[in-house]
């Protein structure tokens, strides 16, 4: 009797361990085989990530050389502003101080009556204190060139995120 439990003990204490044994086994293939998928999902998220990055380079390269362009064409309607232009007064002192004032939230008190201090007075072209038709001419060719600046960066932007999934 002693021996039929010995042996019977054995058999079960073998059993145990070979199906331990096979389990570790299989389980350690299945780690394998999901760490092989999972380095395999790693590689082709990183070509993505790396394409992705290459189309995002391609874009912001073509916005860089369309900026470049427009500051060629700027500087060319520059120096056609400078020959079609006089030169003569456009924007007062008053004026321009109120539109450089970036920090008033409300207007400014008036100057004064009818008689204006600057009216018939020769510009200094350098003092900054008047705004002749050149200068407010270049400044909407430059305002109009930075709106199709950022015009262009959000297409651009628009552009690349329509791409992706």
């Amino acid at each position: 009797m002693k021996t039929r439990l010995l042996i019977a003990i054995t058999i079960a204490v073998a059993a145990f361990c070979g199906g331990w044994l096979g389990q570790g086994w299989r389980l350690k293939a299945e780690i394998t085989r999901i760490e092989a998928e999972h380095a395999k999902a790693m590689r082709i998220a990183l070509e993505r990530a790396l394409e992705t990055e290459r189309e995002g380079d391609a874009i912001a390269l073509r916005v860089l050389e369309l900026e470049a362009e427009a500051i060629t064409r700027g500087r060319e309607k520059d120096d056609e502003i400078r020959k079609l232009t006089s030169g003569r007064l456009c924007l007062s002192a008053d004026v321009v101080r109120l539109l450089n004032d970036r920090g008033s939230a409300s207007l400014p008190a008036p100057t004064g009556g009818a008689a204006r201090t600057d009216v018939g007075v020769a510009a200094d072209p350098d003092d900054g204190q008047w705004a002749t038709d050149e200068d407010v001419a270049i400044w909407a060719r430059f305002a109009n060139d930075q709106y199709d600046a950022c015009r262009a960066r959000i297409d651009a932007l628009r552009g690349f995120y329509s791409l992706k999934p």
